[in-house]
């Protein structure tokens, strides 16, 4: 009775859990693009930067953790991440509904502006797209832009921002820590905590911005489009996907560090 008990647990936790598959489909209708989100660079510029602070590290170590950092932050293991945070966190019934948005017109239509945006947004200079976006805004409807700022918060697009930036900056440093002294005890933790002081001042600034910089990056669309995009973003699932790839993100820099540390350690022993 127990044994049956037990299976018929496991049967429902398996069926409600979605399929690879599914999530495959999600992630590629959804624009996700690990590429994009530039981790490893980030640190390895950190890395490299000849006044940065922290102790120094010869060129073997340097090189030795270059490799460790560009395997564990790779654009596939980000992929991985959020594949498995979405499969822990979506709801039954919310693969579905999140694709079929994706997939139909008006989706495929939003997420090939925010391709577009982003391709613009490294190509452009700064002051010329902010320029080009003052003026985009200054034409916008209340009415829209508030529809926009509706979907940047609920997108949590300024949240994504100021966590790739603190993250990465602790990842950093702790990556350092650790192939400087491999026998020192270090918290991943603390040197995140470290920069959360500068999470107020962020906010702030970034997410006031954000709403006008979803406006411009969606100008393509029609306001219909907008409304569609909005509907979804503030719907349960679309919170749950939004939230579970913040977290999917979050989660790889607290792997990262773990395996960062194991592997600067094993080599100390070995040595």
């Amino acid at each position: 009775m127990l044994l049956a008990g037990l299976l018929a647990v496991a049967a429902t936790a398996a069926l409600a859990q979605p399929a690879t598959g599914e999530i495959d489909r999600l992630l590629d209708l959804s624009g996700f693009n690990p590429a994009v989100i530039p981790i490893a660079p980030l640190m390895n510029m950190t890395l490299d930067a000849p006044d940065r602070p922290g102790p120094k590290l010869d060129t073997g170590t340097r090189e030795r953790l270059r490799t460790a950092i560009d395997t564990l932050y790779s654009s596939r293991a980000i992929r991985d991440e959020v594949h498995s945070m979405l499969a822990e966190t979506l709801q039954p019934g919310d693969v579905n509904t999140l694709t079929a948005w994706f997939d139909a017109p008006h989706g495929r239509r939003f997420v090939a502006a925010q391709a577009a945006h982003q391709v613009e947004f490294r190509a452009a200079m700064d002051k010329a797209r902010d320029a080009a976006e003052k003026d985009y805004l200054a034409t916008v409807s209340a009415e829209r832009m508030d529809r926009c700022r509706r979907i940047s918060e609920a997108g949590m697009m300024a949240e994504f921002f100021i966590d790739m930036m603190i993250n990465i900056q602790a990842s950093a440093g702790y990556a350092i820590w650790v192939a400087a002294y491999p026998d020192q005890p270090a918290n991943f933790d603390t040197f995140r905590r470290q920069l959360e002081s500068e999470r107020p001042r962020l906010v702030g600034t970034l997410r006031p911005a954000a709403g006008g910089r979803a406006a411009y990056a969606l100008r393509p669309l029609s306001d219909a489009d907008i409304e569609s995009g909005l509907a979804l973003f503030e719907s349960p699932a679309g919170r749950r996907f939004t939230e579970a790839n913040l977290k999917g993100l979050n989660r790889l820099h607290v792997k990262g560090a773990v395996a960062l540390a194991r592997q600067f350690q094993a080599s100390k022993a070995g040595s």
